[in-house]
């Protein structure tokens, strides 16, 4: 009893008198001083830069000038404190007594109650001081009643870009430092030096990055932020153009209302609760509050903190979980005892020497995160050290296994009999196989039009090895996870490595090269525990040989090609050896089979089906003990393994990932992707338990085990009726009809709707045969599958006009079984189709006007946004 009245006694003493209403705000109750009578309500909402932190800081110091704070949170449900719940605002009511709003907010989208209290308090024109990314404080749909308020919203809303760049003069443009890189330190703009919120306010310098500023005019510009070279106080400013000229840092300016009412605005993009240790900082958010509220602002305020202060670095998923407001007092003692959202699982480097020094570099370049993204895994690193080449690789139950590499690798996603030899060879392993190849990939160039532009390389310091030709800047940008936070996600026991033939096309000058890059992705690999546990077994497999078919197709010979692919086969056969590492020659095999005079390529260079199915039993011999196969069951495990890709490359390789994973992420995707991604991953694992099923004879429901998967919520439309978007008024086709104004000389007659033909819904493309009939590609799963609904069933259709009438009479499915046919081709071949990241070849073999086999003759387009695939 005595130790928690002497607590009480101190936290008495750290603040002004306390009272916490129902627990869900703090309200200091101010001294005597010359605010006394005014009532500040503070508003902490943001993900990254500890606004709930910060916040009742600069409430407590305020409250000692007489001020009544009121301090406002993102609450869970439980009562708890989550910056991430960007729909919560604890005790609005206290918005309809404020005086003036001192807001750090990112990208909240509060219930209409709290929305409603929120404008009433902007319209009587209270005074607002907005810190850093109160520039884009709003994030509503498109078709909600508060739309405008988005720091995105459209010129139609009535606020384009809405709140932060009406009222505050500003939204969300960029970063203009880099992102916990460089630091900013303020420089006084000299024709406003001696504006009053300037008042006895010193050089500033925080560790957050200077924002791209130019505010709307008019406003006044009190400060610009230096772009300084570290995140040291007494770094120099970057030199060049990025200080030239310097970005607005903090301004004030009026926003008038339509009532006649006018807001007194002042604006900063500094103002992380690690920010606002700087002294100076809190005198100019403290001036500015009096400067707001007409008030006289003092000389020099005093803004001295008031208990111990000791905020958390900022980061996405950094804030302390369990804590109530009460716990943000500084000072309160169950502040420091509390963990970060992070603190479990959070990937942090434990390993020591050089692969410590690798970890701890990329945890320093990690950008913060989108929200709804779950947080990167990264490996724990250890020093690389040379061990005897194993002349086969172990199996061990429940054993990862990942493929790493370019086409040969990537091409198994589609041609699934390489992992299902794997899989009839050790059935009662419970083996998780994942395929992460991608065409455009070599041992340290990863390209991703969704990773940032550092990286596109297989770990921060793999660029310097790479082809200069592959170190441009191509603008990508998003947050798909590096290929060590993904060997670590999916927990790599052994990675089978597929590379060679992307590097061969630089011929004999680039063996050196080559060998370098090679043996940098060993020892960087064989220095990684991606499980958790220890490093990888690894395997690295050589390119297959060119085959001639120049006299059938006019593809080149290879004799060329295959003169540096066995420079650069041998280059790996060296590389491995010196490196300990088992290698598979499949050049020099694949160069005998060709004698008998069968197709194993499609072009030459890709392997076909019957080349997948020479090679699958090849491979597994060469890489594991051999092993009898047992039972019939191939075709069945086959079946199970295309279904378990299926699924798997709706995670790693989604159409129209742009939205998913890259910079349309935020803000369409939040509502949505987390979700489906949740399901995505739990339908895959039930996938590898129908594999496992079927290779043990047992009886597998799968529709009955997908069912008890997440279940996706509702997602709101953010479509909104305006001329650029139209209506969802469709005109039927003949009114369409009358509608098209034609050219001279020619007329608009329709041939086939949607009002006798259904499956006509969602036409992408259309040409005419040789008979004269009309072929139609549609696209009902555009822009891509909806993970749950039963796989797409896009399709290509032939319309006829049997009676000569002008109108078609008669549809033909030729397929049914597409996905985002985006365009189409009619050979004497058959029917090349571009679908997703694929062309694929539809042959209709005995003249029923149906498909009756499909190739993928071509992979590994981009569908990074699925407009951009060969539309014709």
């Amino acid at each position: 009893m005595k130790k928690h009245l002497i607590l009480s006694l101190v936290l008495c003493a750290l603040s002004a008198s306390l009272f916490a209403a129902d627990g869900d705000h703090l309200v200091f109750e101010g001294a005597d001083g010359p605010g006394k009578g005014k009532h500040l309500v503070f508003l902490a909402g943001d993900e990254e830069y500890r606004s709930e932190e910060a916040m009742p800081m600069m409430a407590q110091i305020l409250a000692k000038q007489g001020f009544r704070c009121t301090v406002l949170f993102s609450m869970n449900p439980d009562g708890t404190v989550n910056p991430d719940n960007g729909a919560s605002l604890s005790h609005s009511e206290a918005l309809d007594s404020a005086d003036a709003l001192i807001m750090s907010l990112r990208f909240r989208k509060w219930d209409d109650a709290s929305m409603q209290r929120f404008e009433k308090a902007l319209n009587r024109g209270v005074p607002i001081v907005a810190l850093r990314t109160s520039t884009h404080a709003f994030n509503f749909p498109g078709g909600s009643k508060w739309a405008k308020y988005s720091f995105n919203a459209k010129a139609d809303t009535g606020w384009e870009k809405g709140f932060g760049r009406q009222v505050l003069g500003e939204t969300w443009v960029s970063h203009h430092g880099k992102h916990k890189v460089e630091g900013t330190r303020s420089v006084v703009e000299a024709a406003n030096k001696k504006h009053p919120v300037l008042n006895g306010v010193g050089t500033i310098f925080v560790t957050t990055d200077v924002y791209g500023a130019k505010p709307l005019q008019p406003s006044t510009i009190l400060l610009r932020g230096q772009v300084t070279q570290t995140l040291d106080s007494k770094s120099p400013a970057v030199e060049g153009k990025i200080n030239d000229p310097t970005q607005a840092l903090a301004w004030v300016r009026e926003y008038s209302q339509k009532n006649g009412k006018k807001n007194k605005v002042f604006t900063t993009t500094m103002g992380a609760s690690i920010d606002l240790t700087d002294e100076n900082l809190r005198r100019l958010v403290t001036n500015a509050i009096y400067w707001g509220l007409d008030l006289e602002v003092p000389a020099k305020a005093e803004v001295k903190i008031l208990g111990s202060y000791n905020p958390s670095p900022f980061s996405f998923k950094a804030y302390k979980v369990g804590l109530k407001p009460k716990d943000f007092i500084p000072g309160a003692p169950n502040f420091n005892k509390a963990k970060s959202a992070n603190a479990k699982g959070n990937g942090k480097t434990k390993g020591k020497g050089k692969g410590k020094k690798k970890g701890n570099k990329q945890a320093k370049k990690e950008e913060g995160l989108p929200p709804g993204v779950i947080k990167p895994m990264n490996p724990e690193s250890v020093p690389f050290k040379v061990q005897p080449a194993p002349e086969k690789l172990v199996v061990n139950k429940g054993d990862h296994i990942v493929l790493l590499g370019s086409g040969l690798g990537s091409r198994m996603n589609h041609f699934g009999l390489f992992e299902t030899e794997m899989f009839l060879r050790f059935p009662d392993k419970d083996l998780t196989i994942r395929n992460m190849c991608d065409e455009g990939n070599t041992p340290l160039f990863r390209p991703h039009p969704s990773r940032n532009k550092e990286n596109q390389y297989a770990y921060p310091e793999a660029k310097a090895l790479v082809n200069k030709e592959f170190q441009v800047d191509s603008r990508p940008g998003g947050h798909f996870e590096t290929p060590d936070q993904w060997l670590t996600r999916l927990q790599a026991d052994t990675i089978i490595a597929f590379f060679g033939f992307n590097s061969s096309f630089e011929g004999p000058r680039g063996v050196e090269r080559y060998k370098k890059e090679l043996e940098a992705f060993i020892q960087h690999t064989l220095s990684q525990k991606y499980n958790g546990k220890k490093i990888p077994q690894l395997a690295l497999v050589s390119p297959t040989a060119m085959q001639d078919l120049s006299k059938k197709y006019g593809t080149p010979d290879g004799s060329t090609e295959n003169i540096n692919l066995s420079l650069y086969t041998n280059a790996m056969r060296q590389i491995a050896n010196k490196n300990g590492v088992l290698f598979i020659d499949i050049f020099g095999a694949s160069s005998k089979w060709y004698n008998d005079g069968k197709e194993y390529t499609t072009d030459g260079a890709l392997l076909s089906e019957l080349g997948y199915q020479k090679l699958a039993p090849m491979l597994s011999n060469r890489l594991f003990s051999s092993a009898p196969v047992k039972g019939d069951t191939r075709k069945a495990v086959l079946a199970a393994v295309n279904e378990k890709n299926w699924a798997w490359l709706n995670v790693f390789k989604i159409p129209n990932g742009v939205h998913a994973y890259g910079r349309r992420y935020n803000p369409y995707g939040p509502g949505n992707y987390p979700f489906e991604f949740k399901k995505t991953r739990e339908m895959t694992v039930i996938r590898d338990r129908a594999i496992w099923a079927t290779l043990a004879g047992k009886p597998f429901d799968l529709a009955a085990e997908d069912a008890k998967t997440f279940k996706l919520p509702a997602v709101e439309t953010n479509y909104k009726v305006s001329k650029k978007n139209g209506t969802v008024d469709y005109n039927p086709g003949k009114v369409s009809e009358t509608k098209i104004k034609a050219a001279g000389g020619y007329k608009i007659e329709l041939f086939a709707d949607e009002s006798r033909f259904p499956d006509l819904a969602n036409p992408v493309q259309m040409a005419f045969d040789n008979k004269g009939r009309l072929w139609v590609s549609t696209m009902a799963s555009y822009p891509h599958h909806l993970i749950g609904d039963p796989l797409p069933k896009d399709k290509l259709l032939i319309f006829e006009d049997t009676d000569n009438d002008g109108k078609a009479d008669k549809q033909i499915t030729f397929s049914d079984d597409l996905h985002i046919p985006i365009g189409f081709e009619i050979s004497h071949d058959g029917v090349y189709v571009s679908q997703s990241g694929n062309l694929i070849l539809l042959k209709d073999t005995d003249g029923d006007d149906k498909a009756d086999t499909k190739e993928v003759i071509l992979s590994g387009f981009d569908d990074h946004d699925t407009h951009h695939a060969i539309s014709a």
